[in-house]
């Protein structure tokens, strides 16, 4: 399946970690179907996944993680991402006090 995607106002940093991280879990799509169900936690999310839930763009998640906003976990290389940390976010979002990305 083919998409076409139209970049405006991203800087060429954020197009490289864009672009890297798409690629990052395909292969991680690809390695998980090879590996058996229990490898990865349900509870933790990838970037992919996390986006999608949340209904935002990698970018947009990308820019939560840069600004500190938003905290995720890292197991190798690989960025993932809680259910409670998504959840603190929006409330820092949506300017809940009690909203804490720790």
């Amino acid at each position: 399946m083919h998409t076409q995607v139209l970049v405006h106002e991203v800087t060429p940093e954020d197009l490289r970690y864009i672009v890297a991280a798409a690629v990052e879990e395909l292969i991680i799509e690809l390695l998980d179907h090879k590996s058996t169900p229990q490898s990865r936690s349900p509870e933790l999310l990838t970037r992919a996944e996390a986006a999608s839930l949340l209904r935002i763009s990698i970018a947009t998640l990308h820019r939560a993680v840069k600004s500190g906003q938003l905290v995720p976990n890292y197991v190798g290389r690989r960025v993932l991402f809680t259910h409670q940390a998504l959840e603190a976010w929006i409330g820092i979002c949506n300017g809940n006090s009690q909203g804490s990305a720790k």
